[in-house]
């Protein structure tokens, strides 16, 4: 004979798929605990009670069916309950399943009043007494409408899978450029609306905004390509441009200087996520690399030209064996006969070329030289991965990247 805990308080048989209640602990058969919540809803109960009697309102989201229970239910009754198993046909309603989750395909109205808005999340309970009839218990209803709304099958689409972190009607935005052919179709942070699953395996629908010019509105994208449009932590949200209001610092490094403008990317996920964000700034602004590097140029430009001429203009002569021998003016003598021959003005020849060339070092080197710094103080650290800075790593945490952009995530 079963324990009595084994034993479902609504059918009195064994449990069945067993799921447990969070406000008792008691557990019943699934198909039992659905039952009782449909009977309750269609008596008008906004949410039915906890039918072990402590009285407690039940959500219908049901819990999922207790793993570790079951285990134990399936290696004492295992033919019992396949046998229960296969009495227990799953009924097909309309093309939905009980229980699915499911969304409104479009606004629904009562008369001349909206009663379920587009997008709105629900779960389908049964059959309704009508053959083109579902009945679906909805997560909001308006103007203070409650209980079991019956649809038709084309008002009701399946749920995006979890997985997508988003659900039907929701707003979300491009989390990168979306490319058709050689073309981008969406910029970043392009706003969108979820239409639903697509027909393509794990890639949902959206309806975006604004395109580029000749490209459709409605195209079918994976999980990654969409994010969320919500608010961030601070206020702020994705694609957001940003200044640095001070100096943003790794140990006595400067990374972003203040006044660096950079975009907001997402909100931080690791530790002191509840704090951070992820920006990319845009490399450095303050210009001290280029305007060092040009200064560097015009100073020792007379020095340049002096060696390039020392460089091509050698005296040769012959020695007695028949061997020439080469020699290379001096410096001063050089640099006296080119002051001699074009003046001051001759001493700087070539320099415009040369400004641009040191700026252009500057540009590239100067950031170059930074992670190259960065990276061989934490060498040992593979490179994509966060630096470990300790318990409290004060304002920032860095994410070094062979670019000349930076990813810098942000302490509020």
């Amino acid at each position: 004979m079963a324990p009595v805990e084994w034993i479902c308080q609504l059918c009195q048989d064994i449990l069945l798929e067993p799921l447990t209640l969070p406000c008792c602990g008691e557990s019943f058969c699934k198909t039992c605990l659905q039952q009782w919540t449909v009977v309750k809803l269609d008596e008008g109960a906004p949410k039915a009670r906890c039918p072990s009697g402590c009285g407690k309102q039940i959500d219908y989201r049901l819990p999922s069916v207790s793993k570790l229970l079951s285990s134990w239910l399936e290696s004492a009754h295992g033919n019992e309950l396949e046998e229960r198993r296969r009495d227990q046909e799953e009924e097909d309603i309309h093309g939905f399943s009980l229980w699915q989750e499911v969304a409104a395909s479009r606004d629904l109205q009562v008369g001349s009043t909206l009663a379920i808005a587009f997008g709105t999340s629900g779960i389908v309970i049964g059959r309704h007494e009508e053959e083109d009839r579902v009945k679906v218990k909805f997560d909001t209803f308006l103007f203070g409408m409650n209980g079991v709304f019956n649809v038709s099958p084309d008002e009701l689409l399946p749920q995006v899978p979890s997985g997508f972190g988003v659900q039907i009607g929701q707003r979300v935005l491009a989390s990168q450029d979306l490319i058709i052919g050689s073309a981008v179709a969406v910029p970043f942070a392009t706003l969108g609306t979820v239409l639903g699953p697509s027909g393509v395996p794990e890639r949902i629908a959206v309806r975006f905004d604004s395109v580029a010019e000749g490209q459709p509105h409605d195209l079918s994208v994976q999980a990654f390509e969409i994010l969320p449009h919500v608010n961030l932590i601070g206020g702020f949200r994705v694609a957001q441009n940003v200044t640095a209001v001070e100096n943003i610092m790794l140990q006595d490094t400067i990374l972003v200087p203040e006044g660096a403008v950079g975009k907001v990317l997402a909100q931080y996920l690791g530790r002191y996520s509840d704090t951070r964000l992820t920006v990319m700034f845009e490399g450095r602004l303050d210009g001290r690399s280029e305007v060092c590097a040009a200064g560097a140029a015009i100073v020792t430009q007379p020095m340049d030209v002096v060696k390039t001429k020392m460089q091509i203009h050698r005296m040769m002569t012959s020695r007695d064996d028949g061997f020439r021998r080469v020699k290379v003016a001096r410096f001063f003598a050089t640099f006296r006969e080119t002051h001699q021959a074009t003046g001051l003005r001759g001493l700087w020849a070539g320099g415009s070329a040369r400004l641009c060339m040191a700026a252009a070092a500057g540009m590239l080197l100067g950031p170059a030289l930074e992670y190259a710094q960065l990276i061989s103080s934490d060498a040992t650290r593979p490179l994509r991965r966060q630096l470990d800075l300790g318990e409290d790593p004060g304002r920032t945490i860095v994410h070094p990247r062979a670019s000349k952009e930076m990813f810098i995530d942000v302490k509020l």
